[in-house]
Formats: C-alpha cells, sequence, structure tokens
C-alpha cells in the first residue's frame, strides 16, 4: 500500500509559491519550469506544457487569466468540461499561452469521446 503523500505535496507547493515570492529565486523557479517541459515533456500539447514552456506556475498563469490556482488545475487535469469554460477564459488562455482560442479549446478536448 502507497502512503499518502498529500502532505509531501502541499510542502512542495508552499516551497515553491515561497520561491516564486522571492524576487533572487523567482527566475530561477521560472527557468526552471521551460526546462522541465523541454527535458521531460518534449512534443507533449498540452495546456500543463504551455503553461510550463512560458514558466509560469499554475497560481501566475491563474492571476494572467483572472482566475484561481484550483481552477487552472482543474483545467489542466481535465476536471472540467470544456463546454462549461467561459470563453473569456480561453481567449485569456490563449493569448497568454500564445495560441489562437480554437487552439486552446482543441486542447481543452482532447481525450475526450468523439
Amino acid at each position: 500500500m502507497l502512503e499518502d503523500d498529500s502532505d509531501d505535496f502541499a510542502d512542495m507547493a508552499s516551497l515553491a509559491a515561497q520561491y516564486d515570492a522571492d524576487p533572487v529565486m523567482a527566475p530561477l523557479m521560472h527557468e526552471a519550469r521551460k526546462s522541465f517541459v523541454q527535458t521531460y515533456l518534449p512534443g507533449e500539447l498540452s495546456i500543463r506544457s504551455l503553461r510550463l514552456a512560458q514558466g509560469l506556475s499554475q497560481e501566475a498563469l491563474a492571476q494572467a487569466i483572472g482566475s484561481n490556482q484550483g481552477h487552472v488545475s482543474k483545467i489542466e487535469l481535465g476536471r472540467i468540461d470544456p463546454n462549461q469554460i467561459h470563453a473569456s477564459t480561453v481567449k485569456s488562455l490563449a493569448k497568454v499561452l500564445g495560441r489562437t482560442a480554437d487552439e486552446i479549446l482543441d486542447l481543452l478536448h482532447v481525450g475526450e469521446d468523439a
């Protein structure tokens, strides 16, 4: 049986948030996210990979689109019906992530039954 690692993830998220808020560490976190996507997600095209390629945390993306981190997490994990995501959110995601709204919609619908 696997241990419950939720406390470890909470600690990691807290540490990342502290680094993101630190003027010295924030640029390093930005570059680490970009490096992560290049190293571990090469060729992946998803909301998450686009966010990481921009060097953004979920919190930073949430602020940029006028939302919250939990909402961004649910979008990335596909836990929100793409048809229920506001058009303004799709447009904001497109602008921040450097894609068209149609491209974002396509990514949101990946994995759905045809």
